[in-house]
């Protein structure tokens, strides 16, 4: 259309000039005239053909940039559906979309100050105390969970990670899940830390079933279960969550503690009621338990590879002397000054068994502060007695030392980096009651450093 306009504008001004050289005053324009106009005549008509190949030219750029675009255009088609048709016969099966990892690792340094020694004198049966030594102990431990959405109310569990056998047997531990350094580096075992489903129905707000292997729970705290024990049976939970000062709740348990094929397995009960109360400045959890522990000499905490009742009082054929009918009130109130979270608590527990002398256990104490992201920290403070049969001493705090122990822990956590923390912590422990094995008592003074890594 450009080229047309104007080879029709230059055959236009040479049809004017041309009328102009015949009609200028009778036909009498001299030669010099009329090559002066056609000089100019060629200036216009060669100025126009450079115009045209102006035009010429950017309208070829215009179509070469429009062939590319669309040539770039097919070819990234091409090759994402060459990605697509490659990567969907090494893809992976829908249902592994629904499982999210994650785990930690643990190193920790250990060291216990000024241990005893006893030793009996075989003609009086006395035991007296022969010396003093310190012990260092460098351990790590491992866990990888593994957590599965099966829906939007059913999830499933499942973890692996380090632990420590018991001497003599291929049982690990009841609480601890620590592998120590040394054994000539021998291959460590893994256990099943870990495993349990959970329901969560739409149909009905605020109720839990849990079925498995896992973590207690409940509201309670380590003076009866260490943090590293998972419980076996089933749970049921619920919390009328409408009322914000108000939220009731209640649960109840049956747990597998030893099965045995010749007599009743040992087995524990829980009952538990509570509330919440939420406040804008604070939050109450109050909380009161009941813990029916059954058939307990089926049970082999009683024995010596299980440490001899873990400070419970045993009889002479290794089985706990004393039933477990425990009763607990446990409370919590959170609030901040500032910006610190700031958490108090208690607990107080008796064993209401018959004939039990030794039969009451409380603790106390606050944590100050929270490790939420790189230079947070946060320190827990708490005192803590249990006398020898008020809790079944195996599944208590291990690095308290069990059962038939008082005294305080101290802990401080550093948030260094994201996924790493920095923890010291020191416990200050001795018997509540001597025993004739160890008349002068077990005063523990342990020290851990810990480096823990998250993902």
């Amino acid at each position: 259309m450009l080229l047309r306009k104007f080879l029709i504008g230059g055959v236009g001004a040479l049809f004017i000039l041309g009328w102009t050289a015949v009609s200028d005053n009778g036909y009498a324009q001299s030669n010099q005239e009329i090559l002066e106009k056609l000089e100019k005549l060629q200036k216009v008509i060669e100025n126009q053909q450079i115009e045209i190949r102006n035009l010429q030219q950017q309208l070829n750029n215009k179509l070469d940039s429009t062939k590319a675009d669309s040539l770039k255009e097919e070819l990234q088609a091409s090759v994402k559906k060459e990605v697509k048709e490659e990567t969907g016969k090494f893809q992976l099966p829908e249902w592994t979309k629904r499982i999210t990892f994650s785990g930690d690792l643990r190193l920790r340094w250990e060291h216990r100050q000024d241990l005893k020694t006893y030793t009996q004198d075989p003609k009086t049966k006395q035991y007296k105390e022969t010396a003093t030594y310190n012990r260092d102990q460098f351990r790590y431990r491992l866990r990888l969970v593994f957590d599965a959405k099966l829906s939007d109310e059913f999830k499933a569990v499942a973890s692996l990670g380090s632990s420590t056998p018991l001497s003599g047997t291929t049982d690990n531990t009841t609480t601890v899940s620590n592998s120590t350094f040394g054994n000539e580096w021998t291959q460590k075992q893994d256990y099943t830390l870990l495993a349990y489903a959970r329901y969560t129905p739409k149909w009905l707000d605020g109720l839990q079933l849990y079925g498995g292997k896992f973590k207690p729970p409940w509201v309670q705290t380590d003076m009866f279960f260490d943090p590293d024990t998972a419980v076996e049976g089933f749970w049921e939970s619920y919390t009328y969550n409408k009322f914000k000062l108000f939220q009731p709740f209640g649960s109840l348990g049956q747990f597998v503690v030893n099965e045995v094929s010749t007599k009743a397995d040992a087995m524990m009960y829980l009952y538990q009621l509570g509330f919440v109360s939420d406040f804008d400045l604070a939050k109450v959890t109050i909380a009161g338990s009941y813990y029916d522990w059954r058939d307990m000499d089926s049970s082999r905490i009683g024995s010596t590879i299980y440490g001899g009742g873990f400070g419970n009082t045993v009889t002479d054929a290794g089985i706990l002397k004393y039933d477990y009918k425990v009763y607990s009130l446990i409370g919590f109130l959170d609030f901040k000054i500032a910006r610190w979270p700031i958490r108090l608590f208690g607990e107080y527990a008796k064993n209401s068994a018959s004939n039990v002398k030794y039969n009451t256990a409380w603790n106390a104490g606050f944590n100050f502060g929270k490790t939420d992201k790189p230079c947070d920290w946060d320190f827990l403070y708490k005192h803590v007695y249990i006398e020898n049969d008020a809790v079944v001493g195996a599944f208590s705090d291990g690095d308290f030392y069990f059962a038939n122990r008082e005294g305080d822990k101290f802990m401080f956590t550093y948030r260094l980096l994201k996924f790493l923390d920095f923890r010291g912590t020191y416990f200050l422990t001795d018997m509540v009651n001597k025993t004739s094995s160890k008349p002068n008592g077990d005063p523990d003074h342990r020290f851990q450093v810990d480096f823990i890594w998250r993902w």
